[in-house]
This record gives structure tokens, sequence and C-alpha cells, in this order.
């Protein structure tokens, strides 16, 4: 009986975990808070390998992307921030539909701190 117990909340453990796969994120947008430096409402459009970051209609920045794993991997191509071309690690997370990215190697703080542990709300 013990066994069976220790099973069940085992699988159910893995069941619950958040799983992120390339898929759930190319051809996406995401609607959330960015911290540039105050909060505002962004959208996150995953395009192909590029990523457009929007604060209502106006494009602040465009970066390109790769997925390996449950990491993002971004690099700046332009916009508002002062971040260079250097890539940036993030451990990405989906659970429930909301995005999650946590800084895993990024040497730019103004994007470091722009991601809100809020995560972001998947629009489609």
């Amino acid at each position: 009986m013990m066994r069976f117990i220790l099973t069940s909340i085992m699988a159910l453990g893995i069941v619950a975990m958040p799983t992120s796969k390339p898929e759930d994120l190319i051809n996406t947008t995401w609607s959330g808070k960015i911290n540039i430096p105050d909060p505002v409402d962004a959208e996150m459009e995953f395009r192909n390998d590029s990523l457009f970051t929007y604060v209502g209609a106006d494009l602040v920045e465009t970066s390109s992307f790769k997925i390996k794993g449950d990491t993002l991997i971004l690099q700046k191509i332009n916009g508002m921030s002062s971040c260079d071309q250097q890539t940036a690690d993030y451990k990405y997370t989906i659970n429930e539909d909301v995005l999650r990215l946590e800084a895993l190697n990024d040497n730019c703080a103004e994007r470091k701190s722009a991601f809100s542990n809020d995560g972001f709300k998947r629009l489609k």
C-alpha cells in the first residue's frame, strides 16, 4: 500500500511539473509587464527566429532567438535598450499559458531587470 502511495505521489509530481518545448514559443504572442525601468504593459511576439517586443503599437526591441532545451538564447538586433549584441541565456517555463523567464547568463542589467516575475500570458 505504501509503495502505491509513493508511486502515485511521484507520478503526480511529474505530471504537475511545467514542460516547455520549442514549438510552445514559435509563432506565439505573450502579454505582460516589462520594466523599462518602470513597469509598462507589453507584448512579446515570437516569429520564426525573431522576438519583437511592443509597448502599445511601438516596437521597442527586436532580438533573434534560439532554443536549446529549456534555454532561450537572445541576441539584440536593435531597439531602445542599451544592451549590446552579446547573447543572453534565459531558462523559460510555460505553465498554464504563462511564460516565465529566469536569467541564467545576461551581462545586460537593463534586459535582465526588464522581465517581470509575474510572467507573460499567452495571447495566441
